[in-house]
């Protein structure tokens, strides 16, 4: 099995001497193990995989400008490149497919680049490479970058343009919906909120809630389903909290919509209350606090499953609207 840092240290070890001669051949066929091992690299900490490939620009074999040499293949690792003149040129002789997820997710950062005219060849390049590229590593690639993208500070709104027509492709869909189920660890409801920009999704939420995985991500879509609206991280804001020392932080910046079809309240909230996860049935249970006027009659029953609830925080709910409905039974009395 291919690995990055076993075959970076052969291509080191045969090619780093200026002094020794090698043949094309050879150099060639090692740096293509190079390229197609970089799938080993992380692509949940695409920061450091960055900078993996990065470090090789550091040693003789490498063309420190693309050159005639550089393949469309090889042009893949000069989008990690420090010079932007490098990475501009490096997208613009992409015509092959994306050979795995980890470069693929390096191409959409480039949306993000800090030189202008990386951002704008990322935008003329990126359709047509994910068009011809296996959307398995299409995937992969968006569920990498979109817990991330909210806070890109120099994305272009033509290139944020791009990402959101990525993430509403019809054809790949039912594989968001196969990997957000699928998913045991990671922040993928983050993911679900951000996928909810569009409503291609909406549809599916149902099964999202009853068959993922994490409870976070089930929590998420009972949420949306509950709400009948699906809300996000739209951006991060600057904020000063001390303009005499100049201190400030970043404040999340929500944004939301309403789905494309309502799901039924009572029976939503009836599923959720069963759940087996502490998070989902306590959103089932402030849910029902939220809406006390909305359950009507159905409402004591559910207040009397939640106050018998073994989660403190789920069962102290139950009992408040068992209070608050009691209150209400007696002020009617009286």
């Amino acid at each position: 099995m291919l690995n990055w840092q076993s075959i970076k240290a052969r291509v080191v070890v045969l090619f780093g001497d200026r002094q020794t001669k090698h043949s094309i051949a050879q150099k060639k066929t090692d740096l293509y193990e190079l390229l197609q091992s970089s799938a080993d690299l992380s692509l949940s900490s695409l920061d450091a995989s960055e900078r993996q490939i990065r470090a090789l620009f550091g040693y003789p074999f490498f063309a420190q400008k693309i050159d005639d040499d550089v393949t469309a293949d090889l042009a893949w690792l000069y989008l990690s490149h420090w010079d932007g003149y490098n990475r501009e040129k490096a997208i613009r002789r992409l015509n092959t497919v994306a050979r795995n997820s980890v470069l693929l997710a390096i191409l959409i950062r480039r949306l993000n680049d800090w030189v202008p005219q990386v951002q704008a060849a990322a935008r003329l390049v990126l359709p047509s490479v994910v068009a011809a590229s296996n959307p398995d590593d299409v995937v992969d690639a968006l569920f990498a970058i979109l817990p991330h993208w909210s806070s890109w500070q120099r994305i272009e709104p033509e290139s944020r343009q791009v990402v959101f027509n990525l993430m509403q492709q019809p054809a790949l869909i039912e594989r968001y919906k196969i990997k957000l189920i699928a998913a045991e660890s990671g922040g993928i409801s983050h993911v679900l909120a951000q996928l909810g920009r569009a409503s291609n999704l909406d549809q599916h939420l149902a099964d999202i809630a009853s068959d993922a995985a994490q409870p976070a991500i089930r929590c998420k879509a009972y949420q949306s389903m509950l709400n009948g609206e699906m809300s996000w991280l739209e951006s991060r804001q600057w904020q000063w909290t001390d303009l005499r020392y100049c201190k400030g932080r970043l404040q999340p910046v929500s944004a939301s919509r309403l789905l494309s079809l309502q799901y039924p309240f009572l029976q939503t909230l009836n599923i959720a209350a069963t759940d087996r996860s502490v998070m989902v049935r306590r959103l089932a249970a402030q849910s029902l606090i939220n809406h006390l006027e909305r359950v009507g009659q159905d409402a004591l029953a559910l207040a009397e499953r939640f106050s018998r609830d073994a989660a403190p925080s789920v069962a102290e709910r139950g009992e408040f609207i068992l209070k608050k409905l009691s209150n209400r039974v007696g002020i009617g009395q009286s």
